[in-house]
């Protein structure tokens, strides 16, 4: 596998790596499970990316990384639909484990809608940038 990552660095252009990993980043902070890798194969193809990098990108998101997104999202969320910062710093988590139904935790769930667009492209853009220049250096290096 990493030889092929290092063909890819190699022989693609410093476009289509960081596109795919910014669009593996957005995919992956999308908070729906199931839809990650699907999302960033979509976004890949829209901006022109490598499929592969995004796919590999898109690990980002795992069981230790997602509670900070969410909180990022939840906060973002919360902002907009209350019209300023909230003064809890975290939602009742514990209600998303013990409801009944939609409803009842709907205001947790909805505000992390709301922030996931403005978190996950915020993300993906620093990423772009970050993975763009490092993939020039590292080719500066390489030669």
């Amino acid at each position: 596998m990493w030889q092929k990552l290092r063909i890819a660095i190699i022989t693609l252009s410093p476009h289509e790596i960081a596109a795919g990993v910014a669009a593996g980043v957005f995919g992956a902070l999308l908070p729906i499970y199931g839809v990650q890798m699907l999302t960033s194969a979509a976004v890949v193809k829209l901006i022109k990316g490598n499929l592969w990098v995004a796919m590999l990108a898109s690990w980002i998101g795992n069981p230790i990384t997602y509670p900070f997104f969410w909180w990022l999202q939840w906060l973002v969320g919360m902002r907009f639909i209350e019209g300023k910062w909230t003064q809890h710093l975290l939602p009742n988590f514990q209600e998303v484990f013990e409801y009944k139904t939609l409803d009842s935790v709907w205001h947790i769930i909805k505000p992390i809608l709301w922030g996931f667009p403005i978190i996950g492209t915020g993300f993906a853009i620093i990423f772009y940038v970050a993975t763009y220049w490092y993939v020039i250096l590292l080719r500066k290096h390489i030669k």
